[in-house]
């Protein structure tokens, strides 16, 4: 058994996203990977289906469709609806919403949250907040399709 207080000499390599996206091959064995590594897990931020929808919230002002559709939504959770469904239809929208959008998974969760409870507060039915937040992100530059 090794000592727990030696010391292990460990070199760096700089990330090359370019390497990556050929296979990895630079150090050890071709193919060769660790016990349990499976490699690079694919990101699915945007989904692949070729809708309308889909598109329309890749483009540039993405947000601002991505707001009007919470509010469209909102404004269906009217009344007593909106208090017993409203959270979990606002999150359901917020959470796809945010995947379309390409934000990142830990967000999303925050994201689809907070549309949650936009629609399930009643007041919220008759007011477009939702797109007024979209108008400024896109302005902003805080959108993720803006962020290069």
């Amino acid at each position: 058994m090794p000592d727990p207080s030696e010391r292990i000499k460990v070199e760096a390599e700089p990330f090359d996203p370019a390497e990556e996206a050929r296979g990895g091959e630079s150090g050890g064995q071709a193919g060769a990977r660790p016990k349990g590594d499976r490699g690079p897990r694919p990101q699915r931020q945007r989904s692949e289906r070729g809708s309308k929808l889909a598109w329309l919230l890749s483009r540039r002002y993405g947000t601002i469709v991505a707001g009007a559709l919470l509010d469209a939504v909102d404004f269906t959770t009217l009344g007593a609806i909106g208090m017993k469904l409203g959270f979990p239809i606002g999150f359901a929208c917020g959470w796809w919403l945010a995947r379309e959008l390409g934000y990142p998974k830990r967000l999303r969760l925050g994201i689809a949250a907070g549309c949650g409870l936009y629609c399930m507060y009643p007041p919220t039915t008759f007011l477009p907040v939702a797109t007024v937040l979209g108008v400024m992100a896109s302005k902003l530059g805080l959108a993720p399709n803006q962020q290069e």
